[in-house]
C-alpha cells in the first residue's frame, strides 16, 4: 500500500516542461503497418508523447532536447491486455476476499485506492493498456477522477457491464478519447446464455441489436457450447448493421494479472505473443492508430527489457524483468535497484 500511495503521489507532481526526447541505442522490435516485423535502434519523441521518428541502423540521428541511452536494451510496444476485469483485481489487490466474510461494498475512497495501487503492478509488468472488459458506472467515475487528478498512468479502454451501464456511462455513442487518450468507452460486455436455447439466442441479439444501434463494439464471453450460436448471430445482425463492426467472442475474461513476458517465453512462437499483446489487442478497440506499435504518429508508449525476445532462452526471458516503461513519451516506472524501491518518474 506504501508504494501504491508513493506512485499516485509521484503521479500528481508537476510533469516536466515538454521536449523532444532521443531514446537511442535500443534494439527494437515493432510491426510494421502491413505486419511485418521491424527491427529498429532509436525513437525520437515528440514533445506531444508521439512517435516523431523510428530510427535505424545508419540513420543519422537527430537533434533533441533529452537523450537517453537504450544501453542495447529491447524496446517493445508498450503491452495491451485485450480483456481483464480490471476494477474487480484492483479492489482485490488492496483487499482480498476472505471466506466466509463478505467484504461491505466499495466507498469511492476505495476504489480510488485500488486504480492507484494496481496500476504500478501493470506497468511493472509492461502494460500500458487494458481493455476493461465489465466496467460499471462506479468505475467509470472512478477512472474519470483519476483522469481529471492527472492520475491515470495507464490507459484504459472501457467495455460496459451490459446495455444499461453503456446508456450511463457513453449515452448514445462510444464517448471520444480523453486525456490524451488515456481512457475510452467503445464497447460492451455481454454475457451468452449458458447453453443454446432459442430463448438465449433471441436474448443474447437483442443485446447485440441495442448495442449496435449506438455503434458500441459487442464483447461476448462465450463458452464452448454457446460460440457457435453466438457467431451465427453476429453473421445474422452483420446484415442488417452495416460499418466497421469490430465484435468479438472471448471464452475467458482474465480475473488476474497478466504476465507478458512469461506467456512469450512459454510460447513456441514468441512474434505471435508479442502480436497478441500489441497490435491484435489494439485493433478491436478501433486504437491501431495511436496504440500497439511504434511508428510515426503513434503514442510513445513502449517497454525496456535485458532480454532480447528473439535470442534468449526460455528461462531467460521468462525470468527476465521489465526495466522501465513508458507511457505518452514519458518513463512512468523503473524497476527498482539496489537499495532503491521501484517507482514512476517524469521524463
Amino acid at each position: 500500500m506504501r508504494g501504491a500511495f508513493a506512485a499516485l503521489v509521484l503521479t500528481l507532481l508537476p510533469a516536466p516542461a515538454a521536449a523532444d526526447t532521443l531514446v537511442d541505442r535500443v534494439n527494437g522490435l515493432t510491426f510494421t503497418a502491413e505486419g511485418r516485423l521491424d527491427h529498429f535502434t532509436g525513437l525520437l519523441i515528440g514533445n506531444d508523447g508521439r512517435v516523431a521518428q523510428v530510427l535505424h541502423a545508419g540513420d543519422k540521428r537527430p537533434r533533441a532536447d533529452f537523450a537517453v541511452d537504450g544501453r542495447q536494451r529491447t524496446m517493445l510496444p508498450g503491452f495491451i491486455v485485450p480483456a481483464l476485469r480490471l476494477m474487480p483485481v484492483a479492489l482485490a489487490a488492496i483487499a482480498p476476499a476472505s471466506p466466509g466474510a463478505p467484504l461491505p461494498p466499495p466507498r469511492p475512497e476505495d476504489r480510488d485506492l485500488a486504480l492507484a495501487t494496481i496500476q504500478p503492478q501493470l506497468l511493472s509488468r509492461g502494460v500500458t493498456t487494458v481493455a476493461d472488459a465489465g466496467t460499471t458506472i462506479e468505475d467509470w467515475q472512478t477512472y474519470r477522477r483519476a483522469g481529471d487528478e492527472a492520475r491515470l498512468s495507464i490507459r484504459i479502454v472501457a467495455y460496459a457491464a451490459g446495455t444499461q451501464a453503456m446508456t450511463l456511462i457513453g449515452g448514445p455513442r462510444p464517448t471520444p478519447w480523453l486525456y490524451d487518450d488515456r481512457l475510452r468507452a467503445v464497447g460492451v460486455l455481454l454475457e451468452a446464455p449458458a447453453g443454446a436455447t432459442p430463448a438465449g439466442d433471441v436474448q443474447l441479439k437483442n443485446w447485440m441489436s441495442r448495442a449496435a444501434m449506438d455503434h458500441f463494439q459487442p464483447l461476448v464471453r462465450a463458452d464452448a457450447a454457446a460460440t457457435p450460436g453466438v457467431r451465427a448471430a453476429i453473421e445474422e445482425l452483420s446484415r442488417t448493421y452495416q460499418g466497421d463492426r469490430r465484435w468479438r467472442v472471448e471464452a475467458a475474461i482474465a480475473t488476474a494479472l497478466p504476465e507478458p513476458l512469461a506467456e512469450m517465453a512459454a510460447g513456441l512462437d514468441r512474434t505471435a505473443g508479442l502480436r497478441r499483446y500489441t497490435v491484435d489487442a489494439a485493433q478491436p478497440m478501433f486504437a491501431e492508430g495511436r496504440l500497439g506499435r511504434l511508428a510515426v504518429g503513434t503514442r510513445a508508449d513502449f517497454v525496456l527489457v535485458d532480454a532480447d525476445l528473439e535470442l534468449s532462452s526460455a528461462s531467460e526471458l521468462r525470468s527476465n524483468r521489465v526495466a522501465e516503461t513508458w507511457v505518452n513519451g514519458r518513463k512512468v516506472w523503473v524497476r527498482e535497484t539496489a537499495g532503491q524501491g521501484a517507482a514512476a518518474e517524469g521524463r
